[in-house]
């Protein structure tokens, strides 16, 4: 299927890979679902094509881009997280990068223009990013290509490329690649194993506005924290 095809039939599909309600209140408020949430700030990512990957971090090399053209710039990351608590850790519940201040008024799954989209069929689903390592991440295409030029310069396997920690916490890391102008946002999963739903966020004039991964739904009638939290 050609991608103009593709597209109508993503246009279409959109409708229902959506989050159910809005995610701006993960990023808002205080208590979603009755659980108590807080926010806690990433750093910032530096994005110079507009080709945003995300992805699981070990990952990186082979990831594709998502089809859409993001804003260029250096934009805020923002994470929401349940509070550890006397049982429990910290729990990532979402992570997103903000381009504008603008309020998000729909949502649409990120995809890269070549997935079956006849799989989508019911209200809620969606095909996700793989998981595998317990960590995803965020970063701009170019970051990408730097790294795998590098690899093919020095002869590095991918496990040895050069990043090294801005900031690092328990649900975070900003890792600068090799010191130069360029970063990416690393982000620590509830799951070593799972698919987790990318989604787009556009604001009332439809400009994208926000970028979210949503790793845990605290308003699913059969969300899993109920026994850890």
């Amino acid at each position: 299927m050609d991608f103009n095809k593709w597209l109508e039939m993503y246009k279409e599909k959109s409708k229902i890979m959506c989050p159910e309600s809005s995610l701006e209140k993960y990023f808002t408020n205080r208590e979603v679902a009755g659980y108590k949430i807080q926010q806690i700030d990433m750093g910032k990512i530096k994005i110079s094509s507009g080709k945003i990957i995300a992805s699981d971090l070990e990952d990186v090399f082979d990831a594709e881009y998502f089809f859409d053209k993001f804003p260029t710039g250096e934009f805020e990351v923002t994470g929401s997280f349940l509070p550890e608590d006397e049982e429990n850790d910290d729990l990532l519940l979402l992570a997103r990068i903000k381009f504008t201040d603008q309020e998000p008024v729909l949502y649409r799954e990120a995809l890269y223009g070549n997935e079956d989209l006849e799989q989508i069929n019911e209200p809620g689903d969606f095909i996700g990013i793989y998981i595998n390592s317990g960590r995803a991440c965020f970063l701009d295409k170019n970051v990408q290509e730097l790294l795998m030029d590098d690899i093919q310069e020095n002869n590095n396997s991918e496990q040895n490329f050069k990043l090294q920690p801005a900031t690092e916490g328990k649900l975070h890391s900003n890792l600068e690649v090799r010191g130069i102008n360029d970063n990416i946002i690393v982000f620590a999963t509830d799951e070593e194993e799972s698919y987790y739903p990318v989604y787009v966020a556009e604001d009332k004039d439809g400009n994208i506005c926000q970028l979210v991964i949503q790793f845990v739904d605290l308003e699913l009638d059969d969300a899993d924290v109920d026994d850890e939290y």
